[in-house]
């Protein structure tokens, strides 16, 4: 009875008007198919295209230029003082129901110490590692509109030349700021090494891992002493460092 029913009913859902009032028959199974092939086709030329046209971002270890010896070790804190932070404002109603001998007003306070506490913990943990370069690439798709393994080997840094710096949002996420070599001056802001010139703030371009848009960055801190290849001498050379 079931077949007898679903042959029926898909024979009856074959046949679609259009505008002559004329009948045709197409395989409802066939249509969707081809539906969904050029759907995910076009998806998927949508997002190559924004990712190499809008943003030409290259992350790739070829071409990373520096690395941070503490980049894990800054993620880590960042992700634990936000962890307890969430912990402290989920358990502060438990003190307000817990059997004491506790006046109101002393819970209230003692609520408002620990999570202004792990508030203000959390916000300077922030405040110091959010400068904080993980890894620098170097976009020569971006530089000179053409990739070639010479380039890439012995790039010329000029003014115009694009770093991806990568640094952590307040939750320990990946940010990749993107900006021209020009951008970049001395800062001298404590833990920072460079900062962007306010002519440049609005021309700066950030992602996420996953390629969704954030806020760009406008201070890194770099170890100097850590920069000791072509690439980063020639950047210290052109922007200077504090």
């Amino acid at each position: 009875m079931f077949k007898y029913f679903f042959i029926r009913t898909y024979s009856n859902f074959n046949y679609l008007p259009i505008k002559n009032n004329s009948l045709f028959r197409k395989s409802s199974l066939k249509y969707f198919s081809n539906n969904k092939i050029k759907i995910f086709q076009n998806v998927i030329k949508s997002n190559y295209s924004t990712n190499l046209s809008k943003n030409n971002i290259i992350i790739n270890d070829k071409y990373k230029v520096y690395s941070g010896p503490y980049s894990g070790t800054a993620k880590k804190l960042k992700i634990f003082s936000i962890i307890s932070l969430i912990s402290t404002i989920a358990i502060s109603p438990i003190i307000m129901i817990v059997d004491a001998p506790i006046g109101l007003g002393a819970r209230i306070v003692f609520i408002a110490m620990a999570i202004s506490t792990s508030a203000l913990s959390t916000g300077l943990i922030h405040l110091c590692f959010s400068p904080y370069v993980r890894n620098i690439y170097y976009n020569p798709l971006i530089s000179s509109n053409q990739l070639s393994t010479s380039e890439i080997s012995s790039p010329k840094i000029t003014a115009e030349s694009f770093l991806t710096f990568e640094t952590l949002t307040l939750f320990g996420r990946s940010n990749f700021t993107t900006l021209p070599l020009k951008s970049l001056e001395p800062s001298f802001r404590f833990f920072t090494t460079w900062n962007v010139k306010k002519l440049y703030e609005n021309e700066l371009s950030a992602m996420s891992k996953k390629g969704k848009q954030l806020s760009p960055k406008k201070l890194f801190y770099v170890h100097n002493e850590l920069c000791d290849n072509k690439v980063m001498q020639e950047v210290i050379n052109k922007v200077g460092i504090n």
